[in-house]
C-alpha cells in the first residue's frame, strides 16, 4: 500500500512538473519572442495586440532579409516633442538601432500631441530610402494615417519598404517625376512642322517658272550620244552582317538624398510633416 501511495505521488510530482514546463514553453516560445520585438514601440496604444504581434513579425522578417532595421516609434498626446526630426534622431542613437557595419536603419515615428510625423534614416537606408523614396512612401500611407487607420498605415509601410530595399538590391532606386503640361508635348511637333513648311515653300518659289518634263529628250542634242550595243553581265554577290548588340537599362541610385547632422554628430537622412 505504501508502495502505491509512492508511485501515485510521483505521477503527480511528474504531472506538475508538466504543467509548469508547458507554462515556461507558452511564455518563452516563437510568438510570444515576436511580441517581444523591439521594432514596433507603440507607446500610443495605438495597435491591438494581434496587430502589434503580426506587424513586429513582418518587420523583424523584412530588417533581417535585407540587412536593415525598419522600425515604427507611436507617441501619446502626454508626449509634447518640439522637433520630430531631433527626437527621432535621438531615439535611433539611444536605442542602438541600424543593422550591419553602416547601422543601416530606418525609423518611422508619428506623435499624436500634434500628429506629426517624422522618418530618420541612416547607413545605407539613407540612400536607399532617398528623398524621392519618401515622398512615395508618405503619399501611400497618409490616407490611412489622417483616418486613424494605423495599421493599416504601419502595414502599407512595411510592404512599401520591402519593395524599396528589393529594388534597391537590383540596382533600382526611386527618382523624381516631372509632371509636364500636354502642351509641352504638342508644341514642339507643331513648331517643326510649321518651320518646315516656310522653308519648303521658299525653297519652292524660285522655281515657279520651270515645266514639268516626262522624259529627258529636250536635254539632249541631236546626235550627242549614240549607243551600238549595251549588256549586263552578273559579276558576284557578297552579304555582309552585323550583330546588333542587346539593349539593357540599368538604374542606379541617382536620387537625391538630404541629409543633416545630429547632436552627436552623425549624419541622418529623413523628412518631417503633419498627418
Amino acid at each position: 500500500m505504501g508502495k502505491y501511495i509512492y508511485k501515485k505521488k510521483l505521477a503527480h510530482l511528474l504531472l506538475f512538473l508538466l504543467v509548469i514546463a508547458f507554462v515556461f514553453f507558452l511564455q518563452y516560445s516563437p510568438v510570444r519572442a515576436s511580441n517581444a520585438s523591439y521594432r514596433v514601440d507603440d507607446q500610443a496604444g495605438l495597435l491591438g495586440e494581434n496587430q502589434r504581434i503580426i506587424l513586429a513579425g513582418e518587420l523583424d522578417r523584412i530588417s533581417e532579409r535585407y540587412g536593415t532595421d525598419i522600425v515604427i516609434l507611436t507617441l501619446g498626446e502626454e508626449i509634447s516633442i518640439l522637433n520630430a526630426t531631433d527626437y527621432a534622431d535621438t531615439y535611433f542613437e539611444n536605442q542602438n538601432l541600424g543593422l550591419g557595419p553602416s547601422q543601416s536603419g530606418m525609423l518611422f515615428m508619428i506623435s499624436m500631441a500634434e500628429r506629426d510625423w517624422a522618418i530618420a534614416t541612416h547607413g545605407e537606408a539613407i540612400d536607399v530610402f532617398n528623398d524621392y523614396a519618401q515622398e512615395q512612401l508618405i503619399a501611400a500611407i497618409l490616407p490611412a494615417l489622417r483616418d486613424n487607420n494605423m495599421y493599416a498605415a504601419f502595414s502599407e509601410l512595411a510592404s512599401f519598404s520591402e519593395e524599396t530595399l528589393d529594388n534597391a538590391e537590383r540596382g533600382i532606386f526611386a527618382e523624381e517625376k516631372v509632371s509636364r503640361p500636354f502642351s509641352f508635348y504638342i508644341l514642339p511637333p507643331a513648331i517643326a512642322l510649321l518651320l518646315t513648311a516656310l522653308i519648303m515653300k521658299g525653297l519652292k518659289a524660285p522655281l515657279t517658272s520651270v515645266g514639268f518634263r516626262s522624259g529627258a529628250n529636250s536635254y539632249l542634242l541631236d546626235n550627242s550620244m549614240q549607243i551600238a550595243n549595251s549588256n549586263d553581265y552578273f559579276l558576284s554577290s557578297s552579304i555582309a552582317r552585323t550583330v546588333i548588340p542587346k539593349s539593357s537599362e540599368t538604374k542606379s541610385g541617382g536620387g537625391r538624398s538630404t541629409t543633416h547632422t545630429s547632436s552627436s554628430g552623425r549624419t541622418f537622412g529623413g523628412s518631417s510633416g503633419k498627418f
